[in-house]
């Protein structure tokens, strides 16, 4: 029997009208129908992109609003106050944006029986047709993750694949949460999703981990490696253009669509 495959993904309302229509309508155009797709959103949304394998659902975590409950008057928890750069705010201390995409994990995984969990930023899209064998192939059978790794920053987290049923499923995910649950985020270095990953990741064997980052350093990762032979990964300013710039790409890559990006 094949293994059951979901991928999940979450926006604010804002950035569903950005990014999130074209990275929905991307899926449902190039992903395999026996794949589905769950979008976390803030509030309802209109158009939405309508398909047997998509559906949206309002975030609706308790610890979620508990953590977001007891930092509302902190602005330093939102990367303000002391923690602001250059006089702007800085996301690397934006705590409450991040901790949607973890707790929108934490709910599928509570509410929900798959197999493999996928996990898609809101500023990707498909441009190239993705296979069920394709998908199978990022993940080897006896690892527990993949993830895209920049051992000198901090991993690039647009893109998580998890193998449910492995031994480590339940007490990493546990320990991932925690640094909300018990607000332990804020003695990291940074507070986005990407540094309570890694230190959650510090606790189990790097040997159940695959890494799916280029030999080559590069700080774009996503794009560089074998999943940029079907996705674009759109961050920061990039999701208003609508593709990854061509200095992005530092690995040569086939196909109309890195051909065509300036």
């Amino acid at each position: 029997m094949k293994d059951k495959i979901d991928v999940i993904t979450s926006y604010s309302k804002e950035g569903y009208y950005t990014s999130g229509k074209l990275m929905v309508s991307s899926f449902v155009e190039l992903w395999p129908k026996e794949v589905s797709l769950t979008v976390y959103i803030d509030e309802d949304v209109n158009e939405k992109i309508i398909s047997e394998n998509v559906k949206y659902v309002i975030l609706d975590n308790a610890e979620l609003s508990s953590f977001k409950k007891r930092h509302e008057k902190n602005e330093e928890a939102r990367g303000f106050g002391s923690k602001m750069k250059n006089g702007k705010q800085y996301f690397i201390f934006d705590s409450i944006k991040f901790s949607h995409k973890v707790f929108a994990v934490m709910t599928f995984i509570e509410k929900n029986e798959t197999d493999i969990l996928l996990w898609l930023d809101g500023d990707t899209r498909t441009h190239a047709a993705v296979s069920y064998d394709d998908i199978i192939s990022w993940c080897p059978p006896k690892k527990f993750a993949s993830y895209l790794a920049r051992p000198w920053k901090y991993t690039e987290t647009g893109f998580h694949m998890f193998r449910l049923k492995h031994k480590n499923s339940r007490d990493f995910f546990e320990k991932w949460k925690s640094y909300y649950v018990n607000d332990t985020v804020f003695k990291l270095h940074g507070w986005t999703d990407c540094h309570t990953y890694d230190e959650a990741k510090l606790s189990f064997n790097d040997k159940d981990w695959h890494n799916l980052s280029p030999d080559t350093k590069v700080g774009h990762p996503f794009i560089n490696g074998v999943l940029g032979n079907f996705m674009d990964h759109m961050k920061g300013l990039r999701k208003t253009k609508g593709t990854s710039n061509k200095k992005d790409l530092k690995l040569n890559k086939k196909g109309s669509y890195w051909s065509n990006i300036r």
